[in-house]
């Protein structure tokens, strides 16, 4: 059994998700929401393909990005956003569970199928629920009075914390697959099978990060490694 942390005790009754489009492929839109703590807490999702992100801010360790996937109701991605490395996220999402199920939204709720302790099941144990604004204007807090520039660059700044364990991957792909072209023309010095293999690797990598890794295709990092691999293949196979 999972040794589950205690979830957060909000300081105040009032959660208030603000709404906009997401920008993450694969999601179309986005609840986000920032706690007393100045946690910051995002959810995107598509219903019609019942898939789920969730997303926190880790005060704890100075608000390092945590990100799980959710579809159809199974975890199936779970990562730091920043490094891109894979990690038991049960409990962080667990503490922040009392948050998460105040979303204004019972098809999302019901879509993240209560794992982490967030779900329909248990929504109605939590008694800090807000599903309106406030009619009384003086009831909402100043911070929740945010221009639309601002809005912009708390956007901007999650996109940047969300994309440096991407440019992290990329380098070591490219690395990776260098070394090993580089190692099978060693071994049989063969400019035709160079090429294979690198073309191989360019179709690899760019499947690895659409359908493991979740994110955006690096067209050039793939068409580096397609590019050098046709022109190998040409030169051992007609030239030589």
């Amino acid at each position: 059994m999972r040794n589950v942390n205690p979830v957060y005790k909000p300081k105040s009754k009032e959660y208030f998700w603000r709404r906009r489009p997401s920008e993450i492929r694969g999601y179309n839109r986005t609840l986000y929401t920032t706690t007393d703590d100045n946690e910051y807490l995002r959810v995107d999702f598509d219903l019609k393909e019942k898939r789920i992100r969730l997303y926190i801010e880790d005060k704890d360790e100075g608000g390092n990005p945590y990100y799980s996937v959710i579809n159809n109701g199974k975890i199936t991605v779970e990562r730091n956003a920043t490094s891109g490395r894979v990690s038991d996220l049960h409990q962080k999402f667990s503490k922040r569970a009392e948050i998460f199920n105040t979303i204004p939204n019972s098809d999302v709720i019901r879509l993240i199928g209560n794992n982490y302790g967030i779900g329909l099941k248990t929504r109605d144990r939590f008694p800090y629920r807000n599903e309106q604004a406030p009619k009384d204007p003086g009831q909402v807090k100043r911070r929740d009075f945010i221009p639309s520039y601002a809005i912009d660059a708390e956007k901007e700044s999650a996109a940047k914390k969300e994309t440096r364990g991407s440019y992290l991957s990329d380098i070591i792909d490219i690395i990776a697959g260098v070394f090993l072209c580089v190692a099978i023309y060693i071994f049989n010095h063969s400019f035709v099978t160079l090429g294979v293999l690198s073309a191989f690797i360019g179709i690899f990598v760019g499947l690895l990060d659409v359908y493991y890794r979740e994110k955006r295709l690096n067209i050039i990092k793939m068409l580096l490694f397609l590019i050098a691999g046709v022109v190998f293949y040409i030169y051992g196979y007609y030239i030589l």
